[in-house]
């Protein structure tokens, strides 16, 4: 089975492409490099994917300037209702942000059956690579990165979201040095109930443990200083490149994030 994204000869049995990590879902043969999307993305490759959805480029033909389209994956969809209206959460969240550090939203839709968002394109590099390979960025890098992920995160508050997910993963810094905060997945209005589950119904994980608060670890009710307490270990890999709780598993994370003091020495910058 020849990939509907980069082209390559899989396996008939597998799920997902070895080569591009695209699911293989006749659903998605829509997007197919060169293919017209929505009557209106012509489909230029893949860009990555998330827990709910695959990341395209595209040239969006109505506004004249290539953009990321994020599509809902069919096979992740199929399994609960739940992850559609996650989904449409998502949409309607981060349309509500409008600021330079925050990853701009231009709309959504649905097409043949897939659900979508169109969002900016940043081009660039993300954070967690660079802080990672680089043992933290330079200092006056640093100080900069940390300053306006502050001011990102500061704009999605104001508007009454709690981003639930803020890790170096999820930033990117294009060619101009600017940060913007990305991915809206898990996030929620302030003070909605019945939105502090950590664990979805299927037993997964939502968020990652090395950036969590110990009260969204426990599944109880979140609010802006979880996020808060997600900025700080992001602004410690920033500068040192290293995460201050992290174990062998996701549950050994978990059970040091909740009981270990985490190890926070720094040389002074």
């Amino acid at each position: 089975m020849n990939c509907f994204s980069c082209r390559a000869d899989n396996d008939p049995a597998a799920k997902a492409c070895f080569a591009c990590g695209a699911p293989l879902d006749p659903a998605l043969s829509g997007l197919a490099e060169g293919a017209l999307f929505a009557s209106r993305f012509e489909i230029l490759g893949p860009l990555g994917r998330g827990g709910m959805g695959m990341v395209y480029r595209a040239f969006d033909r109505e506004l004249g300037e290539t953009v990321a389209i994020k599509v809902l994956r069919p096979d992740v969809a199929r399994e609960s209702g739940r992850v559609e209206h996650r989904f449409r959460s998502e949409i309607r969240l981060a349309r509500r942000v409008r600021h330079r550090n925050v990853c701009s939203v231009y709309g959504d839709g649905e097409d043949r059956g897939l659900l979508y968002i169109c969002m900016e394109l940043v081009e660039g590099e993300n954070l967690a690579r660079a802080t990672r390979e680089g043992g933290g960025l330079p200092s006056e890098e640093a100080w900069s990165a940390v300053l306006q992920v502050a001011e990102g995160l500061s704009a999605i508050h104001e508007v009454g979201v709690v981003h639930r997910d803020l890790k170096t993963a999820n930033l990117m810094r294009d060619r101009d040095g600017v940060v913007r905060v990305m991915d809206f997945g898990i996030a929620k209005q302030h003070g909605a109930a019945g939105e502090g589950a950590t664990v979805t119904a299927t037993g997964t994980l939502m968020g990652t443990p090395e950036y969590m608060s110990p009260e969204q670890l426990r599944g109880d009710e979140v609010d802006f200083r979880s996020d808060l307490y997600s900025l700080g270990i992001v602004a410690y890999e920033i500068f040192s490149g290293k995460l201050p709780s992290r174990g062998d598993t996701p549950v050994a994370t978990i059970l040091k994030q909740l009981n270990e003091t985490p190890f926070l020495d720094l040389p002074a910058f």
